[in-house]
């Protein structure tokens, strides 16, 4: 499986292999469900890779794990605003990292386990 370090903000370029690269953009299409935990979606270049990957498709549900509702909430924005899932297919879990895999029980709703 790909391994891809994420730039920050405003760099573009990962700190891995090309072809990891190139293997996940090859890949990213596909990708049905994102989840992301502590993550901000800030980074401008790695979001419009989402962007271009899911332009021509409904894209896929994003499960976004945060410590907080203002957390998520920003998260969902900034990926919004890179048109990276579709309104109504993002879901904010707000109680953080620790309430999450706790259980699991969101994990596997998410998932379809359920």
């Amino acid at each position: 499986v790909p391994a891809l370090a994420i730039p920050v903000e405003r760099k573009d370029e990962f700190v891995c292999p090309e072809f990891h690269v190139e293997e996940f953009e090859k890949r990213l299409p596909s990708v049905s469900q994102i989840i992301t935990v502590g993550w901000s979606a800030t980074e401008q270049h790695f979001l419009g890779m989402l962007g271009n990957a899911f332009r021509k498709s409904v894209g896929p549900h994003v499960l976004v794990v945060s410590g907080n509702e203002e957390g998520a909430h920003n998260t969902i924005r900034n990926l919004s605003d890179y048109r990276v899932g579709k309104p109504g297919l993002w879901l904010p879990f707000n109680a953080g990292f620790s309430q999450f895999t706790g259980g699991l029980t969101a994990l596997r709703s998410f998932l379809g386990c359920l």
